[in-house]
């Protein structure tokens, strides 16, 4: 079976997730390796067949998963 992606593609999982990027391609187990970030901010890898997923125009930005405004108003003191 051919690889429809290519490395810097962004692809998702066709049942729903967040936005990840194709890193390499695993030809012998037939995966596309791609990296991603985690809600707590941490960079995973994984694998996933190409049929499981698809490309996407959906891109999030860290600063979406944290709201900043509840950090400006904390007193370094209270800690």
């Amino acid at each position: 079976m051919s690889n429809p992606f290519q490395i810097g593609d962004i692809v998702s999982i066709k049942s729903g997730g967040m936005p990840m990027t194709v890193v390499n391609f695993h030809e012998e187990n037939n995966e596309v390796l791609v990296a991603y970030f985690d809600l707590d901010g941490n960079v995973m890898r994984d694998g996933f067949p190409p049929d499981a997923i698809e490309l996407t125009e959906n891109r999030w930005k860290m600063s979406y998963c944290v709201n900043i405004d509840e950090f400006e108003d904390e007193d370094e003191d209270d800690y």
